[in-house]
């Protein structure tokens, strides 16, 4: 099982960064908490880049990380996870009722169309069918996670 830093390396992965300086609206959309905290956090646009493909999100990071940029294996754990868990779905009712979204809400129809597209793009970016499924599947996406976003690694 290799780490995210290493299927990375492997991949060629790259990212860029951009700071944005107001909140997207659809992170003021959840609970007075949520809107709290999206109000608080520092918010980028990301772009992970393989295989000649990307895949472009909006990323929040909480106050206490200020104002340092998220690292490369952040985001791609981050997409794992999004990826994982429209994998691991049967369908729509089935990612809603396990993620908590409200299936007759339109907005959470919505947020399942927009983390396929996310799901779709990051295939791209690992090049094959095979390296996705490794990333999903066959990669240890938490350890060492914590450590290498404090030194600013890949």
């Amino acid at each position: 099982m290799s780490t995210l830093a290493e299927f990375a390396a492997r991949n060629s992965l790259s990212m860029r960064l951009a700071r944005l300086h107001i909140v997207p609206q659809d992170a003021l959309n959840g609970s007075e908490t949520d809107r709290r905290w999206a109000l608080s956090a520092a918010w980028w646009e990301v772009t992970l880049a393989g295989h000649g493909h990307e895949v472009t999100v909006t990323h929040g990071r909480g106050p206490a990380n200020g104002d340092t940029p998220p690292v490369l294996i952040e985001i791609l754990s981050n997409l794992a996870d999004i990826a994982h868990a429209v994998e691991a779905a049967d369908d729509f009712s089935d990612w809603a009722a396990e993620w908590g979204f409200d299936p007759a809400a339109s907005r959470s129809e919505d947020i399942y169309a927009e983390q396929q597209d996310v799901a779709r793009k990051l295939a791209l970016v690992c090049g094959t069918q095979a390296e996705y499924e490794a990333l999903l599947y066959d990669t240890d996406r938490y350890t060492g996670l914590e450590a290498e976003q404090e030194t600013g690694q890949c």
